[in-house]
């Protein structure tokens, strides 16, 4: 009986201890998956901070990032002519782990764009370290540059037609350019900087400012006893550019009450172009004459008809946007020469009568300018300078006028009574009179720089019945 009791006991022991384990299982599992529950509804979000300024939440960076992608593309389409950038360094973030936060992301972004700034990135343009105007970029500066150089390299590297006549009419002349090199003379550089869209240049006015700058027009009404040399100097601008803007201008004349165009452009650019040029030159035949006692003073007879030659006349030409600067000459060659006419004469030389052979009009000469268009113009002789300035008649001639001549200053003209005059001008002084008698070689007068000149020098001109010929065909 009393073991019985003893088992009874021990059951009723061990059913309350299994009991108890149940029960604190149970609240375990309650507690755990309380827990549980809190921690998945624990979520991530971000306060936003203008510097130091509390602006609100919103869930994630991508709220962000995703209104500046659309608060940038909206600006850009305002400004489609620039880079715009959107400026975000005040803009900082602190994440934060709450439950169930309640974000304010749309309002949050609402407030965003008082605290965001956007600037237009561009490239500055300076010339010699200043600065001269802001471009879109360095693909944009780089065309513009390229462009500015290539205006003045049109119509290099061709072959020029130029009319020249031979015996059987035919064009036997031709003029080649060849560019050597083209470079800016001012040193060019590049810098990429924050601006605002409106301060930009488009391309056409960023060409315009550096090819002409900030001039301005000017309108002169010519005055009786002007020159083109006596306006440029009142108007501190270049003779050159004067016959530039105003082509129809001749080297000597000018009419009262014409009005000249005197703006003088101010480029900040100067394109430097070096070219190869060369030409070849129709060159007359020598004149050989023989004389004969028998025939009457006077009296002429061919012998011989010449023939036309043909040389090659080479220069190098410096140019500054697209003005000569300088010109050099390089030489000739003598492609085909010509056969010289022969003559006979009687022996009774008729005074002042010319011999058809022209000799340099100053000893060793050296060629400052050619005969053709130079300026817009046609420069109907050739331009010498000489150690000796003293000036010798090119012929046997008569001196048919000395005196002043409306932009040549101090001038020489003798007849050599054969279809020939020739000029010499800009003198400084004149040793003839008209009517004198003067022999090849003699000297009539010296160097100068008298009336439209730019320098001592000789403007030597050979008129054949009056219509200029290249003196170069003759010497």
């Amino acid at each position: 009986m009393r073991e019985q009791t003893l088992l009874a006991r021990l059951q009723q022991s061990r059913k309350q201890v299994i009991m108890t384990i149940s029960g604190a299982a149970i609240v375990g599992a309650a507690i755990w998956g309380g827990t549980s529950y809190v921690q998945a509804n624990r979520l991530p979000y971000l306060h936003v901070y203008s510097d130091n300024q509390y602006i609100g939440t919103v869930a994630s960076q991508s709220d962000l990032d995703g209104y500046y992608d659309k608060y940038l593309n909206d600006i850009q389409a305002k400004h489609p002519d620039a880079i715009m950038k959107l400026d975000t360094s005040k803009i900082r973030t602190e994440e934060h782990i709450a439950y169930k936060p309640e974000v304010a992301t749309s309002e949050t972004l609402g407030k965003m764009d008082k605290h965001l700034t956007t600037y237009a990135a561009g490239v500055q343009l300076k010339v010699n370290s200043k600065p001269v105007g802001i471009v879109k970029d360095y693909d944009t500066a780089e065309r513009i540059l390229d462009k500015v150089k290539g205006k003045y390299e049109v119509g290099l590297n061709e072959v020029k037609p130029v009319t020249a006549l031979t015996s059987s009419s035919e064009k036997t002349t031709k003029a080649m350019s060849r560019l050597e090199s083209v470079s800016l003379r001012e040193r060019v550089s590049m810098h990429e900087i924050k601006t605002e869209p409106g301060k930009m240049l488009k391309e056409e006015e960023a060409m315009s400012l550096l090819t002409t700058g900030n001039a301005w027009p000017r309108n002169y009404t010519v005055k009786k006893g002007d020159t083109v040399a006596s306006i440029a100097k009142a108007n501190d601008i270049s003779i050159e550019s004067i016959y530039r803007n105003n082509p129809n201008v001749g080297e000597g004349f000018l009419e009262v009450g014409e009005q000249l165009n005197l703006m003088e452009p101010d480029p900040l650019l100067t394109v430097k172009t070096v070219e190869a040029y060369s030409e070849y030159i129709v060159t007359e035949p020598q004149v050989i004459t023989k004389e004969n006692p028998e025939m009457a003073a006077g009296e002429v007879k061919v012998i011989r008809e010449g023939t036309e030659g043909l040389k090659r006349m080479s220069y190098r030409l410096i140019k500054d946007n697209g003005m000569m600067t300088k010109e050099e000459w390089q030489g000739q060659e003598i492609i085909k020469p010509s056969v010289p006419k022969i003559v006979v004469k009687g022996t009774k030389v008729v005074s002042g009568e010319g011999t058809g052979n022209f000799i340099n009009p100053v000893h060793s000469p050296v060629l400052t300018s050619g005969f053709g268009q130079r300026w817009g113009r046609l420069h109907k002789g050739i331009d010498v300078v000489s150690g000796d300035h003293t000036i010798m008649a090119s012929d046997e001639g008569r001196v048919s006028f000395a005196g002043v001549k409306n932009g040549y200053g101090n001038v020489i003209m003798v007849d050599h009574g054969n279809g020939y005059v020739t000029m010499y001008a800009h003198l400084d002084s004149i040793g003839v009179e008209a009517g004198d008698i003067v022999e090849q070689g003699q000297s009539i007068g010296v160097m100068g720089n008298t009336g439209n000149s730019t320098g001592t020098h000789l403007h030597f001109e050979i008129l054949k019945d009056g219509e200029p010929q290249n003196p170069l065909k003759y010497l």
